[in-house]
């Protein structure tokens, strides 16, 4: 049985909860600039290497990334724009024996630059909150990818390999949730794609009128 200390301090978080989304400012305004420095898990350039290495090769694989920058302007209290950029990288080498000669093999090596630049939107559910940001945002843009590929000598290799990866076009779509430590600085995290499944890291904010120069 709840005993009338436990039956205060109920009263009292919820009083506190009550007063601090009624008295504190919120977190998201139509004067908000947020940028966020992130990193992403998987790298999903990795993992479409690591799919080529279990169809044909035993390579070796190294890879960083995807960093994550974005930056975004409100428009009004519960929606933004801005633009996203991130970059990640992979690598893979392996030998294949020269299919005339078993006893050649070819020591080759492929190395993936993938850089992403687009425009994105921002929905905020809970706008007037003090310290929680709910949100889901999407954009396109450009992909650039930089290959290189050393074929070890191989007479036989076409290099066909390289126009897998030349699909320009870049998307990102996910669900994210800032958490504000302080008034400026929040922990964030997203899930969706955008390089990677998930992404976190920081957002710093900075209250300014939108169109002052």
């Amino acid at each position: 049985m709840l005993n009338r200390y436990t039956i205060l301090c109920i009263c009292s978080l919820i009083n506190f909860s009550v007063y601090s989304q009624d008295k504190l400012p919120s977190v998201f305004s139509n004067r908000t600039l947020a940028i966020n420095l992130g990193y992403g898990v998987p790298n999903l350039s990795a993992k479409m290497f690591d799919l080529f290495n279990s169809l044909q090769y035993n390579a070796f694989t190294k890879s960083w990334g995807p960093i994550h920058f974005r930056a975004e302007q409100a428009v009004s209290n519960s929606f933004g724009i801005g633009i996203s950029f991130n970059v990640a990288y992979v690598e893979a080498s392996w030998k294949q024996s020269d299919p005339f000669n078993p006893s050649k093999s070819y020591s080759k090596n492929l190395q993936l630059t993938a850089l992403s630049f687009l425009l994105r939107s921002w929905i905020h559910f809970v706008p007037n909150h003090p310290f929680i940001d709910p949100y889901f945002s999407f954009g396109f843009g450009y992909r650039w990818n930089d290959v290189k590929y050393n074929n070890g000598g191989d007479p036989y290799d076409d290099n066909i390999i390289i126009s897998e990866f030349a699909f320009p076009l870049a998307f990102e779509a996910a669900l994210g949730f800032r958490y504000y430590l302080t008034r400026n600085l929040a922990l964030y995290i997203e899930t969706g794609i955008a390089k990677s499944i998930i992404n976190f890291g920081l957002t710093f904010k900075i209250e300014r009128d939108p169109f002052a120069l």
